[in-house]
Formats: structure tokens, C-alpha cells, sequence
């Protein structure tokens, strides 16, 4: 089965999305009525997909949990980038008093 080949294989990558393309417009409402699909052991959400010029393709390889994480460390940077200034300004008016 393909799911237990793409796990022995060690230099390939999980897929975290594909976009699937229907010739005939009854394919696509077929598929529309399932919201879950079962592949290999995993179940597969669908949605339709956005327009193409809509999706920024270079963040697909981004997950959720990644990009929360990423806007995590950029939050605590400006907290103490802010906290920072904040002390700095106090100190200044100090030492001019």
C-alpha cells in the first residue's frame, strides 16, 4: 500500500495538503458531500479549495502549529523589545531629575 511505502521511506516527506482537480462537474459534487475520507490509516478532510491566485504557495509547507510557534517568538521578541524601551525611558528620566 502506498501509505506503508511512504513511511519506510525515510528521505520523503508527509504531504500536508494536495489539491485534486475533477474533468466533470458530478466528480466534484460527488466529493462535495463527503467532508471525511479515509486514506490508508488517516482520515483526509476536504474543503474547496481557494482560487489559485489566492493562495500563497510558498506557505504551504507551513503547518498551523508552525506558523502559531513563529508568532509566538516574534510576540515574546516585541514584549521584551517593549519592556525594554519602557526601562530605558524610566532610567533616562531619572537620571535627568
Amino acid at each position: 500500500m502506498l501509505i506503508n511505502k511512504i513511511k519506510e521511506t525515510p528521505n520523503l516527506t508527509i504531504p500536508i495538503k494536495a489539491f485534486v482537480t475533477f474533468e466533470q462537474e458530478e466528480g466534484f459534487n460527488l466529493m462535495k458531500k463527503k467532508k471525511k475520507l479515509k486514506f490508508g490509516n488517516s482520515i483526509v478532510k476536504m474543503r474547496e479549495a481557494d482560487e489559485p491566485s489566492n493562495i500563497q504557495w510558498e506557505n504551504l509547507d507551513s503547518t498551523s502549529n508552525l506558523k502559531f510557534w513563529g508568532f509566538l517568538r516574534i510576540m515574546a521578541i516585541m514584549v521584551v523589545l517593549f519592556s525594554l524601551s519602557i526601562v530605558l525611558d524610566y532610567s533616562t528620566d531619572q537620571v535627568s531629575m
